[in-house]
């Protein structure tokens, strides 16, 4: 499901350098905008199952902090890219940092997801 939800927003963002205007544009930015919200479901779905019970804040945090971490810099990779090259250039790179994220999130095995166990505490 993730990968189908992130590929959604990468061709939703990647129509957009294609819009010869305001339809196509708006078309483009509702795909991306309807995956948005079951891709987030299913990814905080998927650390829920992996995370420990007691540890699954923890968990929350970092994966949270490291989305919105790359957010920030995707936006100002995108940005750049803007300034460099025109508002086509901007959703070029949003569509492949959605792509990535999929291609990333296709590699990954079925055991990446499983419950982590806790290693045994150090001895003192």
């Amino acid at each position: 499901q993730l990968v189908a939800l992130l590929t959604a927003l990468a061709a939703g963002f990647g129509v957009l350098v294609l819009a010869p205007g305001t339809a196509l544009l708006a078309g483009g930015l509702v795909l991306a905008g309807i995956a948005v919200s079951p891709m987030l479901i299913v990814h905080f779905d998927l650390i829920r199952a992996a995370a420990p019970a007691d540890l699954a804040m923890e968990a929350f945090s970092w994966v949270s902090a490291l989305g919105y971490g790359g957010g920030a810099a995707a936006a100002a990779a995108a940005g750049a890219a803007i300034d460099r090259h025109g508002a086509d250039a901007g959703f070029l790179a949003a569509a492949a940092m959605a792509a990535t994220a999929a291609v990333v999130a296709a590699s990954m095995s079925r055991a990446a997801v499983e419950p982590i166990s806790r290693c045994p505490p150090a001895a003192p």
